[in-house]
């Protein structure tokens, strides 16, 4: 319990030590510009105009380090020095800076932004004036931990999420297949995330924007029903279904951009309380692996939606808690997958070899197609060495035979014991009769005992009965010369 204190409170410092590393990034440099800090969601199209005043200065540069808008045009004493966007873009993420000749510059210069919003609009930091390369690394910097981030995210994402279902269709692992598609619907999610200069007409754009945040509910009640078949194999929270089905079902009817983001903004409750029960469960159970990338994923979630849903001016670092996820799983799901191979490949060991000697046994016929050829070996005179000696020494004649094939065989050849005293060896080489004379020999030379063997080749149709008639005919003309 302590432990998972200890990854709980981990994660908690991460999101709060990430958190304050792009705050601080937001930090101006320069000469800050006195535009209004505001944000607002519209229930049209709306264009807004700020202005300011301010002195001359040796700056040649400004940033917009957040602002909310489709379409800017940016004038510095009336002439147009910038200008983005297009009406069904997606720009509110991104960073970027203006450079602007100096010699526009007067005793008192006027700067003026025009924005167009389709269903929010705002200025969420400073603008601020500094020099053109302080300009570039701020925008780099700032675009790299608040867009970038979510590019590496949207990558692994699909990644993990394409491993996770090729491994459950060879596997048939059901929390490995809803895991791998909630990992693909948040990808599709976080391009809603990512800046884009054109999404299309308005009909477009809008169906687009309904799938991204679809594809959010998707993915939270996928890992949750993920992580309940891994650890009850089956759906607990079945209400939490039902829920997310009504989320998704309201987006799929909301009438226009305003409320389609005014109802997400409070249907990402629903969202938030899967991740919160994922966290629960995880918490509950013994996988250490998972609680942390889980837990980071939950309070970053919880971060982004309270910001949507109070309207706070602060950064969302909702993909850093995608990229912990998805890589919390991939490691934890790999160490998974490894045990569960390690774990058939013991079963199937114990269905193809034998117990006692180590040889495998009949059952490596069923899935194996061989060539080369069959030889039948039967341990001469077994039941008489366990009537005098005992079972245990007629045991310790059978191991002590397979331990000697297995020195003279390759790696490719197979000894098998086929019931009793009774064992095949399968070998493609020629030189299958010299082989297990040497065996015997070896074998008579340890142990004192001989055996008995007939030879076939796969190219026969009746391989078993010839290789089985050929032993019956060298038993027989041994016993001729031992009496």
């Amino acid at each position: 319990m302590k432990k998972r204190f200890l990854i709980v409170s981990l994660a908690i410092l991460s999101f709060l030590f990430i958190l304050y590393i792009i705050k601080y990034s937001y930090s101006p440099k320069g000469y800050l510009l006195d535009f209004p800090i505001f944000y607002e969601i519209t229930k049209s199209p709306v264009e807004k105009e700020f202005e300011v005043v301010f002195d001359k200065t040796d700056y040649d540069s400004i940033i917009f380090p957040r602002l909310s808008y489709n379409e800017i045009s940016v004038y510095l004493n009336d002439v147009l020095i910038y200008e983005n966007g297009y009406k069904y873009s997606s720009l509110w993420n991104k960073a970027f800076y203006v450079v602007f000749d100096k010699n526009l510059l007067k005793e008192k210069n006027k700067l003026k932004i025009k924005l167009k919003g389709l269903y929010d609009i705002g200025i969420h930091k400073k603008i601020f004036l500094t020099d053109r390369m302080t300009a570039i690394k701020k925008v780099y910097f700032l675009n790299f931990l608040n867009e970038n981030i979510y590019l590496i995210s949207l990558g692994a994402a699909i990644v993990l999420g394409v491993i996770l279902l090729i491994i459950s269709g060879y596997n048939n692992l059901k929390y490995f297949k809803y895991i791998g598609l909630s990992s693909l619907f948040a990808g599709i999610y976080i391009f809603d995330i990512i800046s884009r200069l054109y999404n299309g007409g308005f009909l477009l754009a809008f169906i687009l924007r309904k799938i991204f945040l679809i594809s959010f509910f998707i993915s939270s009640i996928l890992i949750l029903i993920g992580i309940e078949y891994y650890f009850f194999n089956r759906i607990k929270s079945k209400i939490m279904v039902y829920f997310t089905l009504i989320s998704i079902f309201l987006v799929l009817l909301s009438p226009n951009f305003y409320y389609l983001k005014l109802f997400t903004n409070y249907l990402n409750l629903i969202a938030m309380a899967n991740l919160m029960i994922v966290t629960y469960w995880i918490f509950k159970s013994k996988n250490i692996y998972l609680l942390f990338p889980v837990t980071f994923l939950t309070i970053t979630s919880i971060h982004s939606i309270l910001i949507l849903l109070l309207k706070l001016n602060e950064p969302l670092i909702f993909g850093y808690g995608v990229l912990a996820a998805t890589l919390g799983f991939g490691f934890s799901l790999v160490l998974e997958y490894k045990y569960v191979v390690e774990k058939n490949k013991i079963l199937i060991d114990k269905a193809l070899i034998d117990p006692l000697t180590g040889a495998y046994n009949r059952n490596v016929f069923e899935n194996n197609k061989f060539k080369g050829y069959f030889a039948i070996i039967d341990i001469d005179d077994l039941k008489k060495i366990n009537d005098k000696f005992g079972h245990s020494k007629g045991d310790e004649i059978l191991k002590n035979f397979v331990d000697i094939a297995k020195n003279n065989l390759r790696n490719t050849d197979y000894i098998i014991r086929l019931g009793g005293d009774e064992f095949a060896i399968i070998t493609d080489s020629e030189n299958i009769k010299k082989i297990i004379e040497r065996i015997r020999k070896i074998y008579n030379e340890k142990t004192g005992f001989d055996f008995s063997y007939g030879i076939s080749s796969f190219n026969e149709k009746n391989y078993y009965e010839l290789a089985d008639k050929n032993l019956y005919n060298m038993k027989h003309s041994n016993k001729k010369m031992t009496s």
